[in-house]
């Protein structure tokens, strides 16, 4: 349903946008091409039901073509603006690295609390321009996760994840970045691969080309601790899924 309503919605703002700057802006190439590759990326993103990048970048297209009616410094504060903010607002939301043994071993007199907090992911993360890693600190996951990286790069260790549920869905989008997922262990996964002019390794594995669509399974569900289904989108983008081999 959800894909759905996004898909509808964006053919109407890509199908409008497309007739205003064929009519509007053919003159102008540099006030075209822009807004066409962004509205290109958000179909992409739709079609593979990247809910928050799909509206990220229908929003950056629809101010590109709104910036064609005015001078080109109000066309560069339309395309900057959308930008920082999202840089800010991720910022904010981005928190330290944490070793926990690191810590723990460089406190001089730790409390003896019953319950320490625990990291929790939240189930949506965008990473611009910046890097985050969960690899050596402990956390805890819900029954899914959409991790969007753009022009950034992320990093995730799941052998340190605390997961809610017997079954988990992560969607992973990848814009001209690199992300590194390592899976549990004793968790079986189907992988679904969407990938443009990016290059994406799934427990050797290896897809690249101009556009690819793969789906893999991994393991057994009923014999394992669990089962993950990934969805991997890349655009330029540089993509790695391991998992420690079981003996």
């Amino acid at each position: 349903m959800e894909r759905s309503r996004i898909s509808m919605l964006f053919m109407l703002v890509l199908a409008s946008g497309l007739i205003f700057n064929f009519f509007m802006s053919g003159i102008s190439m540099f006030g075209f091409i822009l807004p066409l590759l962004f509205a290109l990326i958000a179909l992409f993103c739709a079609l593979n039901t990247h809910k928050s990048g799909s509206y990220f970048f229908m929003a950056l297209s629809a101010g590109l073509m709104a910036g064609y009616w005015t001078n080109i410094g109000t066309w560069i504060f339309l395309v900057t603006i959308p930008v920082l903010f999202l840089i800010i607002a991720m910022l904010k939301k981005t928190g330290k690295e944490i070793d926990v043994d690191k810590d723990l071993r460089g406190s001089q007199a730790p409390k003896p609390e019953p319950q320490q907090a625990q990291l929790i992911v939240p189930k949506s993360k965008w990473v611009v321009l910046g890097d985050y890693k969960l690899k050596k600190q402990a956390f805890s996951m819900q029954d899914e996760l959409e991790l969007n990286v753009v022009l950034g790069s992320a990093s995730i260790d799941m052998t340190r994840a605390m997961i809610e549920t017997e079954s988990m869905d992560i969607a992973v989008m990848d814009v001209l970045g690199e992300t590194k997922i390592k899976l549990p262990e004793e968790w079986s996964a189907t992988v679904e691969i969407v990938s443009a002019l990016g290059s994406v390794r799934v427990l050797g594995h290896k897809e690249e080309g101009a556009f690819d669509r793969t789906t893999l399974q991994y393991g057994e569900p009923e014999h394992s601790f669990g089962h993950l289904n990934v969805k991997v989108t890349t655009i330029l983008g540089d993509v790695k899924i391991s998992q420690k081999k079981q003996k």
